[in-house]
This record gives C-alpha cells, structure tokens and sequence, in this order.
C-alpha cells in the first residue's frame, strides 16, 4: 500500500459490493414503477447475498491487516464503506416493505 491507499483487491470487492447493492435498489424500483409486489422474495434473496459479501469482504480484510497490506487508516475507510453500503441496503429493505404494505 502507499500512502493509506486501499488496496486493489479491496477496491474490487467495494466495486463488487457496489453491483450488488446498485441492482439490488433496481430491483426494488422497478417493482415500485411496475406496481408489481412480487418482487420482496426476491428482495430477501438478494439482501442474504449482499450480508454474505460484505462478511466475506471483512474476511478478506482482516486477512490483508494481518499480513501488513493494508495500513490502518485504508482499513477503517474500507470497513466504513462496507457499513455505509449494509445501511443503503437495510433502506432498501425497508423501502421494498413499504411499496408492497408490509411496514
């Protein structure tokens, strides 16, 4: 690392993460647009593997901070991006809920 720079495998799995978390929120409006509340199955799914990949990207960080590839600065802006995207996510869910009438 150079300069408290996160690392290349970090910034993929944060790309990653931001996919996800993208198609994931395309999911839920294009319900909303479509008036079609089929779609909060699928919501859940797709919520399950978002909280599966940011435990599988702490996984991997916690790696790289113990093999020194990461400095400490780079490795709290990574877990806070990956804490800023479980939130968009659990706004999502919520936002899913209330277009269908179940919050």
């Amino acid at each position: 690392y150079d300069n408290g720079e996160i690392t290349e495998d970090a910034n993929e799995e944060i790309d990653k993460l931001m996919n996800k978390v993208s198609k994931f929120y395309d999911l839920t409006n294009n319900g909303y647009i479509n008036k079609d509340g089929t779609f909060l199955p699928e919501v859940v799914v797709k919520k399950n593997n978002i909280r599966d990949f940011t435990g599988y990207a702490r996984e991997q960080h916690m790696m790289r901070l113990n093999k020194g590839l990461c400095d400490s600065i780079a490795g709290l802006a990574f877990v806070n991006i990956i804490a800023e995207f479980e939130h968009i996510t659990s706004h999502i869910v919520n936002l899913a809920e209330a277009y269908v009438g179940e919050k």
